[in-house]
């Protein structure tokens, strides 16, 4: 490796990690912005995003990376807004299953419509430079495909 480069790699390193947190910002503003144009709120947002599939309140939790509590919360008032549901599980009545309702699905799929518009700043990508953003982004968490 030769000094000059030796000498800007910690400071390219810091621009990348710069410009990595000002990504990560304009996509918080544009799934708030988003949550906010389909009349919830990015918490309640978050939580849609992973509910694919009937999905336990703990399961949520864990994929949300918060408390258990949290979630009752966003439950609470994404029933409340006819959202969803909670059913007990089939193996064990003290399990809650969220199971989305026809306006949770339908709000969903706007919600994800919206996240997929600008300005959202990935879609602006070429297909070819969104392959490449992934294939870095795997190889640097060392997940390499």
């Amino acid at each position: 490796m030769s000094t000059e480069r030796a000498a800007t790699a910690p400071e390219r390193v810091d621009e990348i990690v710069d410009l990595l947190f000002e990504l990560v910002a304009r996509l918080r503003a544009h799934f708030a912005a988003s949550a906010a144009a389909c009349g919830i709120s990015p918490a309640q947002a978050a939580a849609m995003e992973q509910m694919d599939r009937p999905i336990s309140m703990r399961e949520l939790a864990d994929r949300l990376s918060c408390d258990p509590s949290n979630v009752t919360g966003i439950t609470d008032r994404m029933e409340a807004h006819g959202l969803v549901t909670r059913q007990a599980g089939e193996s064990d009545r003290r399990v809650k299953r969220l199971v989305l309702t026809d306006a949770g699905r339908e709000l969903r799929q706007r919600l994800q419509a919206r996240l997929m518009q600008g300005p959202a700043p990935l879609v602006g990508l070429s297909e070819a430079d969104q392959e490449l953003l992934r294939a870095l982004l795997l190889r640097t968490l060392g997940r390499e495909t």
